[in-house]
C-alpha cells in the first residue's frame, strides 16, 4: 500500500511539474478576457471542454499535448473552416483547459488562427458564462 501511495504521489507531482513548463510560440492569436466584442455584441461559437473530475482531467491534460485530445483540435479547425471567427472555449477544469488550448495552438503552427478571436475561460460549476439570450450560435459540446 505504501508503494502504491508513493507511486501515486510521484505521478501527481510529475504531472503538475510537467504542466509548469511552457514553450514560446510565435502564433498570432487574439485571446480576450471576456466573451464580448468591442461594440458589446456577443456573437461567439461556444465550445465546452467537459470535465470528469480532478484525476481524469489531470491524466487527460498531458495526453492532449501528445495529440490525444479526443478530437478537440479537429473540432476547432472544422468550426473555423465553416466560417466561425469568434470561438469561446470554456471548461470547469483549469488544467484541462490549459493543456487542450496549448496543444491546439502548438499544432496549428504560425498564422493559422490569424483572423480568429478566442475567448478562453474557466468557469465554476455554478457560473453561467454567457447569458442564454445573448447566445447567438449553438453551444457545441464534444466528449474526450
Amino acid at each position: 500500500m505504501k508503494n502504491f501511495l508513493t507511486i501515486l504521489i510521484l505521478l501527481v507531482v510529475s504531472l503538475l511539474l510537467g504542466g509548469c513548463a511552457s514553450q514560446k510560440n510565435n502564433i498570432i492569436v487574439s485571446i480576450v478576457t471576456e466573451c464580448q466584442t468591442d461594440n458589446g455584441v456577443i456573437d461567439w461559437t461556444i465550445v465546452e471542454i467537459p470535465s470528469y473530475g480532478f484525476i481524469p482531467d489531470t491524466m487527460a491534460g498531458p495526453a492532449a499535448l501528445k495529440g490525444n485530445d479526443g478530437g478537440f483540435y479537429d473540432s476547432i479547425n472544422s468550426l473555423i473552416r465553416q466560417g466561425n471567427k469568434n470561438i469561446a472555449i470554456i471548461s470547469r477544469s483549469k488544467q484541462k483547459l490549459k493543456y487542450y488550448t496549448q496543444h491546439m495552438l502548438q499544432a496549428a503552427g504560425n498564422n493559422q488562427y490569424q483572423d480568429v478571436n478566442f475567448c478562453i475561460l474557466d468557469v465554476k460549476p455554478d457560473e453561467i458564462l454567457l447569458n442564454e439570450q445573448n447566445r447567438t450560435k449553438a453551444k457545441i459540446q464534444w466528449s474526450s
